[in-house]
């Protein structure tokens, strides 16, 4: 994949990379480097079985740090644009909804 990238001149992205062993990131890290590429991935620490960012992306990496959109405030905003007058109530609705779908 890191040839691929090269080649593409694309970043090699991975997404749950908390899942992946601290020894195969530090022959990640060093072959990239070693290629010119960007890597870009995302570390969840809340994820069951996950492993803290290893040293060597720590070391050459740059940290951003999300939150929890207002999914909230997301869906009454697309209610409204929609039309319905009540959108904060039927905004909560709808996310109290996709919460019950997700459990």
């Amino acid at each position: 994949h890191i040839e691929a990238a090269k080649a593409a001149e694309t970043p090699l992205v991975f997404g749950a990379a908390h899942r992946m062993p601290s020894d195969v990131w530090d022959s990640l890290v060093g072959k990239a480097k070693d290629a010119g590429i960007i890597i870009g991935c995302s570390f969840q620490r809340s994820s069951a079985g996950g492993i803290p960012v290893p040293p060597a992306v720590e070391e050459v990496g740059h940290r951003l740090d999300f939150t929890i959109p207002p999914f909230g405030l997301i869906c009454e905003v697309m209610a409204s644009f929609m039309g319905f007058i009540e959108s904060e109530e039927i905004g909560s609705k709808i996310v109290a909804f996709y919460e019950a779908c997700a459990r």
